[in-house]
């Protein structure tokens, strides 16, 4: 997709960062978390957060 302009692609980079933040918050949540329910709902949604990084990553 190389027809983005900088605008688009300045906003995609602030998805990306703002998904990277929310997968670490989730991943640490998910490591202080006591119910095993939780900590495994936090732990998978960190990683479908870190996977959406990096589908957006691919659009750059």
């Amino acid at each position: 997709m190389s027809n983005l302009n900088q605008m688009e692609i300045n906003a995609i980079r602030e998805c990306v960062s703002n998904h990277i933040t929310i997968s670490s918050k989730l991943s640490c949540y998910a490591t202080k978390a006591c119910e095993p329910e939780l900590k495994e709902m936090f732990k998978s949604s960190s990683i479908k957060a870190e996977q959406s990084a990096q589908k957006l990553v691919q659009l750059l």
